[in-house]
């Protein structure tokens, strides 16, 4: 009699334990940031890799993944994501916009371990500009151009959206008439060599 008593007692008397709340299975929610269009820091870690394989000059094809105040991300076609900053989006002046889901040209500028991929959208753009410069201009052709920067060596002088040549300043009688407040200005210049393999074009006083 006395056990049964004992038996009831420390039933009654024992401590309960408290059911442990399971724990939320860990999502991927990477389809979600997504769709709102702010990759999570869950999805862009594993996303970002110690390694890759693209290796720096690459363009490949693709999608926007991502939008974020500050750039684009993209998923490449291995399921890597990268990013393309503001700047390395469009031209300086231009607004070029783009929504989830759109495939983009991008080429392959950098990597860091753990961080993922850096892109440029400008780049596949400089490549194509060039092209369509270097087939519409010969060499011995006078244009107008505008100096973009002026160096000890020459100055830089933009072409064409994305194109830059080089007027070295061997071809300047004196390059001390140049400063900073030259940027900016109209030059004419005489094309005297394109180099398609490095994108280079070379250019005397015209």
């Amino acid at each position: 009699m006395m056990s049964f008593l004992s038996n009831i007692v420390s039933r009654l008397v024992a401590p309960r334990v408290a059911a442990q709340p399971t724990a939320p299975a860990v999502t991927d929610d990477l389809a979600s940031a997504e769709r709102s269009g702010k990759p999570s820091s869950s999805s862009r870690s594993r996303k970002s890799r110690d390694t890759t394989e693209y290796g720096t000059g690459m363009e490949l094809t693709g999608v926007v993944s991502g939008i974020e105040h500050y750039g684009i991300f993209v998923r490449m076609p291995n399921g890597e994501s990268g990013l393309v900053f503001q700047n390395a989006i469009c031209w300086p002046g231009e607004n070029i916009t783009y929504s989830l889901g759109d495939k983009v040209d991008v080429m392959v500028v950098g990597f860091k371990p753990g961080r993922g991929l850096a892109l440029s959208i400008r780049e596949t753009r400089i490549a194509a500009a060039f092209e369509d410069y270097a087939n519409t201009h010969r060499v011995g052709s006078t244009v107008q151009g505008q100096i973009k920067s002026v160096m000890d060596y020459g100055l830089f002088i933009s072409l064409a959206p994305g194109v830059v040549g080089l007027l070295h300043v061997s071809a300047i009688p004196d390059i001390k008439l140049y400063g900073k407040s030259s940027i900016g200005e109209p030059i004419n210049v005489c094309v005297v060599d394109i180099e398609r393999n490095t994108r280079r074009v070379s250019l005397e006083l015209g």
